[in-house]
């Protein structure tokens, strides 16, 4: 099942980089004084706010839709669900560690021996293979 929680990561990740990453680059950077997107002239060097911004949003996004739909959309299409989130706060517990990347590998250790991260242990929360229900008629 790792392969397909990797894989519901990668979507997850596509998804977050077109429709949240670069159009809030884009207000970001423009508000920052960087008119030409050609060049990184006028740019003070790069941004740890707009870094943390990008991990904060990442975590808003796997927390919303985990806590609304009990999956994400990666998790949807590959018929992968969370259960154990009874309100948002378990739900941002078991995404923090994409809040500070360090984390994000700590807390993938335990993927070795069983499949939950240290954080969904701690949330009490876990990923399940639900396969779709297919009635022919």
């Amino acid at each position: 099942m790792l392969d397909k929680r990797f894989a519901a990561f990668l979507i997850d990740l596509l998804i977050f980089y077109f429709l949240i990453f670069v159009p809030s680059s884009f207000v970001f950077f423009y508000s920052a004084g960087l008119r030409d997107f050609t060049s990184l002239e006028g740019l003070e060097g790069p941004s740890v706010s707009f870094l943390f911004l990008s991990s904060f949003l990442f975590l808003l996004y796997k927390s919303s839709f985990e806590f609304s739909f009990s999956q994400t959309p990666g998790k949807y299409f590959l018929s992968l669900e969370v259960r154990g989130i009874e309100k948002f706060g378990d739900a941002l517990l078991r995404n923090l560690p994409f809040l500070f990347p360090p984390f994000f590998l700590f807390d993938l250790f335990p993927l070795v021996t069983s499949d939950q991260r240290l954080f969904e242990r701690i949330s009490h929360t876990q990923v399940l293979y639900v396969p779709k229900l297919v009635i022919e008629a």
